[in-house]
C-alpha cells in the first residue's frame, strides 16, 4: 500500500496509510469521501459543472486517527473535462474555509490543503491552477 509522509506540527512525521493513490471520482455533485481526501489525489472528467462537497471533518478523523493539531495534509484533483466544465469546492460540518472558493476551470488542477485545528476541526485553504 503506498504511503504518503505528512509533515506534523513539530513532533516529525505523520504516516497516511493508502495515500498517494488516485480516486476517480463521479461525474455528478457529490461528497468527496474522506477516504479520496485523504488518499490526495483525485481526477473527475464533468460533462457538466459539477459541486464538489468535502466529507465531514469526523470522517476525515475517523480516516486518519493519528492526526494531531496542526498536522497538514494536502487533496489534488484534476478537471479534465472535455469542454467548459468547472468544479468548485464546497465545505461541511467542521471545516472552515479560510479564503474564497475557487472554480477549477477545464485541464487545471484545483488543491485544497487542511489544516487540523482540534478534534473533528479542520481549517481549509482552496487554490487552482490557473
Amino acid at each position: 500500500m503506498p504511503v504518503q509522509k505528512v509533515k506534523d506540527n513539530g513532533s516529525g512525521e505523520l504516516t497516511v496509510a493508502g495515500a498517494a493513490s488516485t480516486a476517480v471520482e463521479a461525474d455528478s455533485a457529490h461528497t468527496i469521501s474522506a477516504a479520496n481526501l485523504v488518499a490526495g489525489f483525485g481526477t473527475i472528467v464533468p460533462t457538466a459543472a459539477r459541486a464538489l462537497t468535502f466529507d465531514t471533518a469526523a470522517n476525515i478523523d475517523a480516516a486518519q486517527p493519528h492526526a494531531k493539531p496542526g498536522d497538514v495534509f494536502e487533496y489534488v484533483i484534476a478537471n479534465n473535462s472535455g469542454g467548459a466544465n468547472a468544479v468548485t469546492f464546497v465545505t461541511n460540518t467542521g471545516l472552515t474555509l479560510k479564503n474564497s472558493t475557487p472554480s477549477v476551470a477545464q485541464n487545471k488542477t484545483g488543491r485544497a490543503t487542511f489544516v487540523k485545528t482540534g478534534a473533528a476541526t479542520y481549517d481549509v485553504y482552496l487554490s487552482a491552477s490557473g
